[in-house]
């Protein structure tokens, strides 16, 4: 039986695969460690870091389509996406190892402008590592520096559904190298077995820092390395039959976390 309780880890230049089964008290695999990296790395990607990465994707995929042909020809690629980037039409390209990126020809940045972001699963050694995960992001644009996630497909491995998606990401400008953005979010990933989880960020959000000078690899800088919480915090609640088995309240604060389990 597929839980809810499973997730994928990096760990050094290897995957790193583990799940856990969360029913009721005395299992073995019901302990704060894994609720913890559960509510992290599956629920916290898919809600808060995942989105804001294809958003990123997004942003300086725009700098450079924006450019005329000549100016295209003249600009140092390398310094937005060091692995390279490839034209599949006048309006799409394919970053390599990490999106393809599809404008439709408009800017992104333009209020009702919708892109679809989607992001690759990175290799190492041939090695499929899942960093934030990775999927199918559909972003509007609602407001200068502001989109919204319209939809989003995301592949954990797992048989899951995610239900009453709400993912609202702001750019807030720069603060030296390091790139502010702003993430609002909620929503419920659904499983095999009555399992659920919901997520929410609450009104205050996550305060994620973007500076890609931290990664030295090129096709990585959109990664947990690069993307750096701050502030702010979510909590993720965990079901079975429609009964609470567990909950993790995240908080960050200045590059610290902490952590509060129904376990602790």
């Amino acid at each position: 039986m597929k839980s809810l309780y499973r997730i994928y880890m990096m760990a050094a230049a290897v995957l790193m695969t583990a799940s856990c089964m969360v029913e009721e008290a005395g299992k073995p695999n019901r302990n704060e460690y894994n609720i913890i990296h559960y509510s992290e790395n599956v629920m916290g990607t898919a809600c808060v870091f995942q989105p804001v990465s294809a958003v990123a994707v997004a942003r300086d995929a725009d700098i450079y389509l924006s450019l005329s042909e000549q100016e295209k020809e003249e600009f140092d690629v390398a310094s937005l996406f060091p692995g390279g980037i490839r034209h599949i039409d006048p309006n799409t390209v394919n970053i390599r190892d990490m999106a393809t990126v599809y404008s439709y020809g408009t800017r992104f940045s333009e209020p009702g402008s919708e892109w679809t972001v989607k992001m690759d699963a990175p290799f190492w050694y041939d090695i499929p590592v899942f960093i934030w995960s990775y999927g199918e992001y559909v972003i509007r644009c609602i407001a200068p520096d502001t989109w919204e996630i319209v939809s989003e497909k995301s592949d954990f491995g797992v048989s899951k559904v995610m239900r009453d998606m709400s993912v609202t990401v702001k750019f807030s400008g720069m603060e030296g190298t390091e790139a502010v953005y702003d993430v609002v979010s909620s929503g419920v990933v659904v499983e095999d077995g009555g399992y659920e989880a919901e997520c929410g960020t609450g009104e205050e959000g996550v305060v994620l820092h973007h500076d890609k000078s931290r990664s030295d690899n090129g096709n990585l800088v959109y990664d947990s390395e690069t993307m750096k919480p701050y502030g702010g915090g979510f909590e993720v609640r965990m079901y079975k039959d429609g009964q609470m088995l567990d909950f993790c309240n995240i908080t960050y604060d200045q590059g610290n976390t902490s952590y509060v389990t129904s376990l602790y």
